[in-house]
């Protein structure tokens, strides 16, 4: 029985060879060192925000890169979990020896 559905392909490859073809590619470069190690952590620039008041200072920093609806977005939402959060900063700062 002779299938109807058969679908073939071919594919050439042409390699020039010859005194005026210049094998060498002059277009690649070396990469700079920092892509050669890989994942590189990037740092942003950082905005100080206070969660606490004058008298008790409570910063926290946010990403400078943030829009301004962002930066506001992100400083009602600490706020409303301000206790939670400072509570907890506190926690890990007893736990740290010194």
């Amino acid at each position: 029985m002779e299938d109807s559905n058969l679908t073939q392909s071919s594919y050439h490859i042409i390699v020039e060879k010859g005194p005026d073809i210049d094998d060498t590619d002059d277009d690649v470069q070396e990469a700079p060192p920092q892509l050669e190690d890989g994942v590189q952590s990037t740092i942003d620039n950082l905005k100080e925000l206070n969660l606490g008041t004058l008298e008790d200072l409570r910063p926290i920093f946010i990403s400078a890169l943030l829009t301004l609806k962002e930066k506001r977005k992100y400083f009602k939402l600490l706020v409303e979990f301000k206790d939670i959060l400072l509570n907890r900063t506190e926690k890990c700062r007893a736990l740290v020896p010194g």
